[in-house]
């Protein structure tokens, strides 16, 4: 079953790349900074996920309190429904948890030095 749907992801993520509907995959290889709990941030690393945008021009806040936050454009910006998707792949616990907070979010933003962008 694993392989079924991991085969339909790359699938999925190649088609995004193909249509530019993503800009580059990403891993994520450390612990974003948030206000997420610990664990919950932990979950990410390893998550692959298609890239949307960058934050350049965005105006960014926080996904749990909403207050705004400093924009450097140095940010990957991803789909909520790609980011959680990537991530119930690896934690499916964390995605739950971040599925019951993120209503009304636009993007997933993750800072470029918590990711390693993947060769086509």
């Amino acid at each position: 079953m694993w392989s079924k749907i991991l085969c339909d992801v790359s699938i999925y993520d190649k088609f995004l790349l193909e249509e530019n509907m993503a800009i580059c995959m990403i891993r994520i290889t450390s612990r974003p900074a948030g206000e997420a709990p610990e664990e919950i941030r932990n979950a990410w690393i390893g998550a692959v996920m298609p890239v949307n945008a960058t934050s350049e021009g965005m105006v960014l806040s926080s996904i749990l309190t909403h207050k705004e936050v400093m924009n450097d454009g140095d940010e990957f910006a991803v789909l909520p429904k790609d980011a959680l998707r990537a991530l119930g792949l690896i934690n499916p616990q964390a995605r739950l948890w971040w599925e019951d907070r993120v209503r009304g979010t636009s993007h997933f933003v993750f800072k470029k030095e918590c990711c390693e962008v993947l060769p086509d």
